[in-house]
């Protein structure tokens, strides 16, 4: 839906996306030209593919530590997230970009601030 309404000069990526509980949908969406898919990357690949990036989409249900969304901020990308606990809760809620944390699991909320971000 999103790729529908932003067009075709929008990438997404997704990373670590070879295996697990979704690589059904992995297997669905690897043929459309927008979206690249990639497995596990090491650190240094992950924060350079990551440095290119304008938003975070992170639709975790949880997360203790929050490295994916430490390692987005440190390299200047926004996170929008679902308020869940650990590292989102704790970090992110007790800061501005709290705006871009939205109750979980309302994937409509979640959209609406991606493409609140892709207006900016």
């Amino acid at each position: 839906m999103i790729l529908k309404v932003l067009g075709h000069e929008v990438k997404i990526v997704i990373t670590d996306a070879t295996s697990g509980h979704l690589s059904y949908l992995y297997d669905r969406i690897k043929g459309i030209s927008q979206i690249e898919l990639y497995g596990y990357l090491p650190i240094e690949k992950f924060v350079k593919l990551l440095s290119k990036a304008h938003i975070l989409l992170f639709p975790s249900r949880y997360e203790s530590f929050g490295r994916v969304v430490l390692n987005a901020l440190a390299c200047g990308v926004i996170p929008v997230a679902f308020n869940v606990r650990g590292f989102v809760r704790d970090a992110i809620l007790k800061t501005k970009l709290s705006y871009y944390v939205v109750d979980y699991p309302s994937l409509t909320a979640f959209i609406i601030k991606i493409l609140e971000l892709y207006k900016l």
